[in-house]
Order: structure tokens, then sequence, then C-alpha cells
């Protein structure tokens, strides 16, 4: 049996690219041969799954954090294509700041614009952003701002940054963008599908998972909802990715950018579909199994792409919510450790436990029946049997 590896990142854990080298390893040693295609959906680690695929360079970029702190970053260079991919978790996301300094309210994308701005120093016809895993909840005004837009007040002055500022928002300047964002195609990945505002939006159901109190997720979904209506008077932000990273995808939309779902054009690029179709079952996994998952996050997507080809699946993961979207069929599901097992220790010790499980899981699929499509009849549905 062959098996396709394809796990996306374990947040905080570990990346997709090591994920999968560690499952690989169980795997080997178990007997199986299987094909490397770590996925992403454009948080983090989406460079790295591009790059495993289908080469280019990394180029060191200096950016900041959703607080201001400069870090290092790295930008994604397909030179003989002439695009350059800028992933948002490298200046905002879940690694590059402490716990304990989170203030969503506060945070800003301005470290993403400054990425965006490295980008055009590399002189490219395109540039894709891939957004997934912020710290943010800003609409992207920071980005805007690092790229010479100047959000103001009523009486004229600058906002500070941070998705609360945007609730004095009057007028959107962007004249003073920077010019060479005429010259090239932008190109958005989104890791979900979710509104800019509403319940299911960037404030009121991602801004409680960065660490957002009931009453801080009220006013930034009112800030967000005056960015909206500000910006709209130029150009429509609210389509069914806007609210990805914060309502990052509003500010890129309102710059004129093609948003795409992560998951997909990440699968496309690195021609996922062709890999599973070479190969005879599926392992993949990710760090939490939740009700975004089915939203477009690249485990769930590959686990349907498997069984549309009536493949034997497997998902190996960090934990599930009591929330999540159970799956339309039954993959066969394991979990990294036992949940009473200290966060700590599963750090220490993860190259080791993803090997074991993964090494647990194609034997398992190794026992699971084939399965095949059966043609459908004239105006029917797809069949599929033992």
């Amino acid at each position: 049996m062959k098996i396709l590896v394809a796990p996306a990142s374990y947040k905080g854990f570990m990346l997709a690219h090591n994920a999968a080298r560690a499952m690989a390893r169980g795997l080997a040693a178990a007997g199986f041969e299987f094909v490397l295609r770590p996925v992403a959906d454009g948080g983090e680690g989406t460079l790295e799954c591009l790059r495993a695929a289908r080469g280019g360079r990394f180029v060191a970029a200096r950016t900041e954090n959703a607080w201001g702190r400069p870090i290092p970053a790295r930008i994604l260079h397909w030179a003989p294509a002439g695009e350059a991919f800028v992933e948002l978790a490298q200046a905002v996301g879940w690694s590059t700041a402490r716990r304990r300094d989170w203030d969503v309210g506060q945070a800003s994308t301005y470290g993403v614009g400054l990425l965006v701005k490295a980008a055009l120093d590399l002189d490219v016809r395109r540039i894709t952003v891939t957004l997934g895993g912020s710290l943010t909840n800003d609409a992207g005004a920071g980005l805007l701002e690092a790229l010479g837009a100047r959000l103001l007040s009523g009486d004229g002055r600058p906002l500070g940054r941070g998705g609360l500022a945007l609730a004095g928002l009057s007028r959107l300047d962007l004249d003073g963008l920077d010019p060479r964002l005429a010259t090239v195609s932008l190109t958005v990945l989104a890791d979900v599908e979710a509104p800019l505002v509403g319940p299911d939006g960037a404030s009121m159901l991602f801004s409680r998972q960065k660490g957002a109190s009931a009453d801080t997720a009220l006013a930034l979904e009112g800030a967000l909802t005056r960015f909206r209506d500000v910006a709209g008077r130029i150009r429509p932000v609210d389509g069914p990715f806007s609210g990805a990273a914060g309502g990052t995808a509003a500010a890129l939309l309102l710059l004129g950018a093609d948003v795409r779902l992560g998951a997909e054009e990440v699968m496309r690029r690195i021609d996922f579909d062709q890999a599973l179709k070479a190969t005879d079952a599926l392992i993949t996994g990710e760090g939490r199994f939740d009700r975004q998952s089915l939203k477009g996050k690249a485990p769930a997507q590959a686990l349907l792409r498997a069984h549309q080809l009536g493949k034997p699946a497997a998902i190996i993961l960090g934990k599930a919510s009591d929330d999540a979207t159970p799956l339309p069929f039954d993959p066969k599901v394991s979990y990294v450790a036992p949940h009473d097992v200290p966060a700590s220790t599963v750090r220490r010790e993860m190259r080791r436990l993803l090997g074991e499980r993964a090494a647990e899981a194609g034997r398992s699929l190794a026992e699971a029946p084939r399965l095949t499509f059966v043609p459908p009849p004239r105006g029917g549905e797809d069949a599929v049997q033992s």
C-alpha cells in the first residue's frame, strides 16, 4: 500500500512539512510506501507547503508583529513565474507573540503591509497573500496604512492602530497608496469562508478565539461595520471570504484583489489530486478540528477528495472541539496523544507521537475495504460500493 501523507500544521506545535516527515518516519518503519504532500489553507506553513511541492526561493524580510515588535519573516519568490507569496502568519500569526501580550482590540496588520511592500521590491507581476491564523481583527486597516493609505477621523486626524480604532473612521484616503500596486495582480488565499460582520464573521466568531471578551467582540463588530460602510463608498468589501484573518481580506478586496478559498488553490498548485489518484490511501491531520473545519480547511478538503475517489482515509488530530461539525462520512480518527497528557510533553515528543500514530493509521487503512466508483445511471448520482 502506498499512502499519501498530507497533514496541515499543528498550530503552535509543528508546521505541516515537518509533521509530514514525522509521519513518514513512522510509516517507513512499519514497511509502508508513501508520498509526502503537506497541505495548507493560507495559514501558518503555507509557504513551506508550496515550496516543498513547487520550489522557489525564500527571501528574507523584516516586519513587525501585531503589536509593533520588529521580527524577521520570509517571502516565497517564484522568479520564472514573476510571483511572490506573502504569508500573513509570518507577521501576525500565533507564533509571533507571547499570549500574555495579546490584545486583539489593539492588534494591527501593519506588518503584513510591510511584507507586501517587500514583495513589490522583487519586481513581480503577481503577489499572492495567504490568510489564516491571525491574531488581528482590524479589517486589514494596518495593511492599508503600511501601503500608504490614510484612515481618518471626522476631524481629519489619522486613526490609531487596531480594530477598535475603526469605530472613529470617517474617511479612507487612498491617494498615497504605493503606485507599484497598480502594476501587479493581487490574489488572496483565504483559510475560511466567513463574512466580515455578523454572527459567523471576523469579530463575533473569530475574535473570541483570539482572546476578546464578549464586550470587546461587540465593540469590534461595530468598528468593522463602520469600516465596511466607509470602504464601501469606494468598492464593496463584504464578500463571502472578507472575514478571513480578522477581516484582512476586506482590505485586499478594496485594493482589487481576487479572493479564493486557500485550501483549494494550494491543493491545485501542489498537484494534490494527481498525488491522491496515484496512491492507495490518505493520512491527513491538524491541531484542532472544529466548526470551521468544514468551511474550507485543508484537512477536511483532503478527506472529502479521498472519499470522492473511494480511497480509505485517516486523520490524526491534536483535539476536536465540542462544536465540531461532523463529516458526512467516517474516516478513521486518532489523536496525537491522550487529552490528559500535558501540552509541554506533547510538544517535546511530537515527532515520535506522530510517527507512532501514522504507523497505526497505516495498519488500519491496510485492512479497510477498497471503495470504487460505480458509473452513475443517466441523470443519477454517483454511487460508491465496496
